[in-house]
């Protein structure tokens, strides 16, 4: 509950991966066409809720890119109503922009010889390479290290090597 002449604000900015939708449940117990639960998504007004209603759920499309979500409860200056409350439970963001990354092409290189590394990522946060062998990387963090292979990588005569990238909510490998 809030008083006469208040806002309640919640906002969420997301950057969204594919065409797809949010949906959440909302209550209202409020004036009648005075006091508002609204919805916005990028200042762009989707619904708005007043009176007594009880649990429902809604759903808006959504578009790729960055988005910001917000729930508006604003009171007018006079009279309460009910509980003078909006309520938003369970929502169900659209999934978030992931990684995208690409190791490179398979090479071939000369026992004895170090290699430049040709990564690729967008999107991301962090990253990191691997190998299952035993040779080092000059930097393990950045996308085209050089990495030297290692004894048991020349005897073996081959070696695979994953680089990893990180993003806000996941984790996108490639070998």
């Amino acid at each position: 509950m809030i008083y006469n002449n208040s806002t309640s604000r919640l906002e969420v900015t997301l950057s969204v991966g594919k065409d797809d939708s949010i949906s959440f449940y909302t209550k209202v117990s409020s004036e009648q066409d005075y006091d508002w639960l609204h919805f916005f998504i990028d200042d762009v007004p989707l619904g708005q809720w007043s009176g007594e209603q009880d649990w429902q759920r809604v759903s808006y499309p959504v578009t790729p890119g960055t988005h910001t979500f917000k729930w508006w409860y604003v009171t007018d200056i006079s009279f309460l109503n009910g509980s003078n409350a909006g309520w938003i439970d369970n929502i169900v963001f659209p999934p978030p922009l992931l990684p995208n990354v690409y190791a490179g092409n398979d090479t071939t290189i000369c026992a004895g010889h170090a290699l430049q590394l040709q990564g690729t990522a967008f999107s991301y946060d962090s990253l990191r390479w691997t190998t299952f062998g035993d040779g080092i990387f000059s930097n393990d963090t950045i996308l085209n290290p050089i990495y030297a292979p290692g004894v048991n990588d020349v005897s073996a005569g081959s070696v695979k090597l994953r680089l990893k990238a990180t993003g806000p909510m996941d984790v996108i490998q490639a070998a």
